[in-house]
């Protein structure tokens, strides 16, 4: 009972941390703080909890407005997300970055953004959504190199 009492505590700590880390307006500490939080939400050994976590830093993300940094804080958040350990849950996350995914403009950051996801549907096993994913990537890569010519 003693390890779901601390899991509850991180929990609650972290989501606090969050609250607190969305008036960070300089996207480099913003970054770090968040790579920090995902990490330790990763660590919960509750799945739900380290979701709701999740969710919670996805949101902040799709506020951002540097297109550059919310790609890089995808990448952090499906990493943690990775390690969830209940593939659903996972999924779930991930469906949610796609979205946030596809209201970027610049198209390289989207592209990284799509590697991440794409990848972390291959360590799922997913080899359907994860092609469907990579036909994207390619498609958008294709448009930069034709704009590029």
């Amino acid at each position: 009972a003693g390890q779901l009492g601390n899991a509850e505590k991180t929990k609650q700590i972290l989501e606090k941390t969050l609250e607190i880390i969305k008036s960070i307006k300089d996207e480099h500490p913003f970054v770090s703080a968040l790579s920090s939080i995902t990490e330790a939400a990763g660590s919960l050994g509750d799945a739900e909890k380290t979701k709701q976590i999740l969710e919670k830093a996805l949101e902040i993300t799709k506020s951002t407005k540097n297109e550059h940094y919310q790609s890089s804080k995808l990448s952090l958040i499906l990493e943690a997300a990775d390690k969830l350990g209940d593939a659903e849950k996972t999924k779930q996350i991930l469906e949610k970055a796609l979205e946030i995914t596809k209201s970027i403009k610049d198209k390289r950051s989207q592209v990284d953004a799509l590697g991440s996801i794409f990848k972390s549907y291959l360590e799922l096993g997913d080899r359907t959504r994860a092609f469907s994913i990579l036909t994207d990537i390619t498609r958008i890569s294709q448009s930069i190199s034709i704009r590029q010519e």
